[in-house]
């Protein structure tokens, strides 16, 4: 009985393995000879775990931090994510950073791709209605003393219910 086991758990390692090697060999191929939905499994694979931003070896590091923060009805700031999972923060940076494109390119309402996780992680966690999502830069304003922060605001209009 010991040696059908073995053979299945061997069964179960090999297949893992082959997945893994697959799923990061279509990751890095060219996007045009790897067919959309082939790509798209690849890319929620290996994206959370395997993406990197290069800006520690950047020339000309970002002047701001950004965090997105769901504002209540009292005011209150919340900042997301609650948790502090480093796979979280790390979504909610990417997407600070997303948001400051566009409060930059002037555009202030908060993509509907957006606003609904934003609104069903708001509701998983409160009773009340979210009243802004805002994004809280704080930007170097003299590069020769990046430690002087200026705090800079940006609301983002909820469009949906």
């Amino acid at each position: 009985m010991d040696g059908p086991l073995r053979t299945g758990h061997r069964v179960v390692v090999i297949a893992l393995i082959a997945m893994h090697v697959s799923f990061v060999l279509l990751y890095t191929l060219p996007a045009r000879i790897v067919p959309l939905q082939v790509r798209s499994l690849a890319i929620a694979y290996c994206r959370p775990l395997f993406h990197q931003q290069w800006l520690l070896f950047a020339p000309d590091p970002p002047l701001c931090s950004a965090e997105l923060v769901v504002i209540d009805l009292d005011g209150t700031r919340h900042q997301l994510p609650v948790h502090h999972h480093y796979l979280e923060e790390r979504i909610a940076r990417t997407l600070a950073f997303h948001l400051h494109g566009a409060a930059a390119a002037g555009d202030t309402a908060l993509p509907p791709e957006l606003e609904q996780p934003i609104r069903r992680y708001w509701y998983a966690r409160h009773d009340d209605a979210p009243a802004a999502v805002a994004l809280i830069e704080e930007c170097a304003t003299d590069v020769a003393h990046p430690e002087r922060r200026e705090e800079r605001v940006t609301e983002f209009d909820l469009v949906g219910p």
